[in-house]
């Protein structure tokens, strides 16, 4: 990258902390998930229960994170979107298929 410094390229330790602490709750979650789904398939109930309880107790305490730029404007270009193709649908409705007038 031309014009950056080291340290603009470079995370910072906040960063770095966030993205282990990620990584240890992406990982508990999947072991989870995967005993879960080996409690299904071996049919033990109460085992399930326990899991789904402490898989609910997780993600209870989990932070909410706020939302990057990124996903804000695809947030609204998919609403901006869709509402467009809702209006073109509907003209081209009554454009060509006209209800009522035989």
């Amino acid at each position: 990258m031309a014009g950056t410094s080291d340290r603009d390229a470079s995370p910072s330790d906040e960063q770095l902390a966030l993205a282990e602490e990620l990584k240890s709750r992406t990982l508990r979650l999947a072991s989870i998930e995967r005993a879960l789904l080996s409690a299904r398939l071996h049919h033990s109930h109460e085992m399930e229960e326990e899991m789904q309880e402490l898989l609910r107790h997780l993600v209870t305490q989990m932070e909410c994170e706020p939302l990057l730029p990124v996903e804000k404007k695809l947030i609204g270009w998919s609403i901006g979107l869709g509402i467009s193709l809702l209006g073109i649908l509907y003209w081209v409705t009554n454009a060509f298929l006209p209800v009522g007038n035989y």
